[in-house]
C-alpha cells in the first residue's frame, strides 16, 4: 500500500504584464520518503518550467513520526516558483509529484481560482514599528519578494 501525504501551505500569484508569477509552498511524502519530482502542468497538460527548492520540514516529520516512518533526505518541504504566460494561466494548473512512473496529484487550480489569488504587486511587506528615539528613526518590519528576486533595502530622507 502506498503512503502518500501532502499539504499546500500557501499559493500566491501576482500579475506582471498579463502573465502570472506563481509561488506554491507545501510538503509531500511519497511512500514515506522525499524521493519525488514535482511537475507543474497547465490545464492542457503542457509542462510549465519551475524553479524548485526543497527544504526540511522537521515540524511535519515530528508530527507524522509517531504513526509513520518518514525518511527525509532531500527535504519533504518545497517552494516552487513559476512564470505562467496568460494562455497557460487561462487553462488552470495542476501540480503533481512523480515517483517510479506514478503521478500523484498534489493540487489543482482552475483559472478563476488563480486570478482570485492574484495580487498586482510583487513585494509583500509590513512596517511593524516606526519610532523616533534620540534623534534616530527606528524601523522594524519585513519584506518578501513573490518571485526569486533578491530584495535590496534603502532608506531615503526625501
Amino acid at each position: 500500500m502506498t503512503k502518500n501525504r501532502f499539504a499546500i501551505d500557501s499559493v500566491k500569484c501576482c500579475r506582471t504584464d498579463g502573465d502570472l508569477k506563481l509561488n506554491i509552498r507545501g510538503w509531500c511524502t511519497v511512500d514515506e520518503k522525499d524521493d519525488y519530482t514535482l511537475v507543474l502542468y497547465s490545464g492542457n497538460q503542457k509542462p510549465i518550467k519551475i524553479v524548485e527548492s526543497r527544504v526540511s520540514r522537521k515540524d511535519v516529520v515530528k508530527a507524522l513520526l509517531p504513526k509513520y516512518q518518514i525518511v527525509e533526505t532531500k527535504g519533504i518541504g518545497f517552494i516552487i516558483f513559476a512564470e505562467l504566460k496568460k494562455q497557460e494561466a487561462d487553462q488552470g494548473i495542476q501540480l503533481l509529484a512523480e515517483h517510479n512512473g506514478r503521478e500523484i496529484p498534489i493540487c489543482q487550480y482552475e483559472a478563476e481560482e488563480l486570478y482570485k489569488l492574484t495580487k498586482e504587486d510583487l513585494i509583500s511587506y509590513s512596517i511593524d514599528r516606526m519610532d523616533l528615539e534620540k534623534g534616530k528613526i527606528i524601523l522594524e518590519g519585513w519584506a518578501v519578494s513573490l518571485d526569486v528576486t533578491k530584495l535590496e533595502y534603502e532608506i531615503s530622507d526625501d
